[in-house]
């Protein structure tokens, strides 16, 4: 099969399948696992996909986003990130371009409180 119709085949089951109110992770999911039947050849390419997925789940790289999902619920929720927000405005009240300095501010608090430099 050529890419066009690989594409076509792709790009419109997912959208048939969120046309018929499927969330989107499982549109994703069933365009997968029917592009691994349909180009990697029968029910050896589902088994090979369940192994993929189980060593997807297992790697470390992927255990903090979760995490971090969960901390920025938790500080949202408590109302702990309007507040440092709010103490970096007024800390810079008068200072030009204030939106994009308090934005650097919160980043740095943020990243300081969670202990990540990425953040």
């Amino acid at each position: 099969m050529a890419w066009p119709e690989a594409l076509a085949l792709m790009l419109g089951l997912v959208c048939g399948a969120m046309a018929l109110g499927l969330p989107v992770a499982f549109a994703f999911l069933l365009a997968n696992i029917v592009g691994a039947f349909a180009f990697l050849g029968g029910s050896m390419s589902l088994s090979t996909f369940a192994a993929e997925c189980m060593q997807a789940i297992g790697r470390f790289s992927l255990t903090p986003i979760p995490l971090f999902i969960l901390m920025g619920e938790i500080l949202f929720q408590s109302g702990v990130a309007l507040k440092a927000i709010t103490a970096v405005d007024r800390l810079i009240a008068r200072v030009p371009g204030r939106l994009s300095i308090v934005t650097i501010f919160g980043g740095t608090l943020f990243s300081t409180l969670s202990g990540s430099t990425i953040a």
